[in-house]
């Protein structure tokens, strides 16, 4: 398979996204909303990140680094997010449907950018995290001193207690700056691991058929 054709069918898969996500934003305001934007849905969560990140390779951004994060930070957490599929469920039937489709979508783009990978390096997808969870607090902060709430992006903003099951025990023992701190280092040593897991799967099919 060509770099042409990988391009093509992540980028295809990021139009199908967008689509689907201003079809998505418009249901939320006026059918379930009454024509007032719903900001915890803006379309800056971990999950959404993928979209941008195809869309990106569509239009010409390095096809390995856009292929990397898909591969460990974007797999993580489609794959992560149905341990808890409460959020799936947005007030209207073709959300809530909407809401698994965009996740098994990002899972199997990320399955299919596992495969077709070449490098392995862990810092390039790192660093597009990083960003992106930097741009998710301002915009947390932002957006709810301005009034534009209720609004959590990533579930790291200092505004509210981290919700996600599991590490918010952690925030009466430890706090919820601590706590979101923990959740941060925990995305990144999954998505690590992921990494370490394709570049061993990969090791042992080279050796197997040189």
């Amino acid at each position: 398979m060509t770099e042409s054709t990988e391009r093509k069918i992540i980028g295809g898969a990021g139009v199908f996204l967008l689509v689907t996500e201003v079809v998505k934003q418009l249901m939320l305001t006026f059918a379930v909303n009454g024509g007032k934007y719903y900001w915890w849905y803006f379309p800056w969560q971990l999950c959404s990140i993928p979209m941008y990140v195809c869309l990106a390779a569509a239009a010409g951004g390095s096809i390995d680094v856009c292929l990397s994060y898909l591969a460990t930070f974007g797999l993580m957490g489609g794959v992560a997010a149905f341990f808890d599929t409460g959020g799936f469920v947005l007030g209207h039937p073709l959300l809530t449907v909407h809401s698994y489709v965009w996740h098994f979508v990002i899972v199997g783009v990320g399955l299919f950018a596992a495969a077709r990978r070449k490098s392995f390096r862990f810092l390039p997808p790192l660093l597009i995290y990083l960003g992106a969870a930097a741009v998710a607090e301002i915009i947390n902060v932002a957006a709810f001193d301005a009034g534009c709430r209720p609004i959590n992006m990533f579930y790291i903003s200092p505004r509210y207690l981290f919700p996600l099951m599991i590490l918010k025990e952690l925030v009466p023992v430890i706090g919820n700056t601590a706590t979101i701190a923990v959740y941060i280092l925990v995305c990144i040593a999954a998505a690590f691991l992921l990494n370490v897991l394709e570049k061993t799967i990969r090791k042992k099919a080279e050796r197997k058929t040189s």
